[in-house]
């Protein structure tokens, strides 16, 4: 059985992700995405983030090395590009893992095995660790230089004070949220 669902916001606005359901284990894997006007879209979202989060973390590590080694009249413009290139690296891992947190969601929703759901907190609780680590990594960037985090139809969203509410939120699912779920699952 296919079963089509309609997607409102989000990247894939206009889009059907067509899937097969399984009634007899309630699960429904995802097969493939079209637009509205059925052309097929790629939903390999999570491995073009991955190798490219690979790549811009090269391109980090040569900058690093670009400000060691650039003559003293330029290393603090070097240091500057680095800043910007890290304070990009680090948004777009919080790109990632809000799509990877996405992902475990709806398998936590859909999943009908105990061990399985709390191997997928497991993981969720791991995500939300790895951007606590992420986010306290930015704030020396956004000290450093106050253009970092700033847009301007919305102000500062990115400045210590808003990446240290949100370390707070992040922090809040992880200690408070996630341990109820696991209780709810144990009964």
């Amino acid at each position: 059985k296919l079963s089509v669902y309609k997607n409102r916001r989000g990247r894939y606005k206009g889009v059907y992700l067509w899937c097969k359901a399984d009634l007899g284990i309630c699960r429904v894997k995802p097969m493939f995405c079209t637009s509205w006007n059925y052309e097929i879209q790629s939903i390999e979202d999570i491995k073009i983030f991955t190798e490219t989060a690979g790549l811009w973390q090269q391109g980090c590590e040569l900058l690093a090395e670009a400000v060691e080694t650039a003559p003293e009249s330029k290393r603090q413009h070097v240091r500057y590009i680095y800043g910007v290139a890290k304070f990009c690296y680090h948004s777009f891992m919080t790109m990632l893992n809000i799509k990877k947190w996405w992902l475990l969601n709806r398998k936590l929703e859909i999943s009908s095995e105990i061990d399985e759901a709390m191997d997928i907190l497991d993981q969720m609780e791991q995500l939300l660790a790895d951007e606590i680590a992420n986010v306290r990594e930015s704030i020396p960037l956004v000290e450093a230089d106050s253009s970092l985090g700033w847009e301007p139809s919305m102000d500062y969203i990115a400045d210590r004070e808003h990446l240290e509410w949100k370390i707070r939120q992040v922090e809040n699912v992880k200690c408070h949220t996630i341990p109820a779920y696991r209780k709810t699952i144990h009964g």
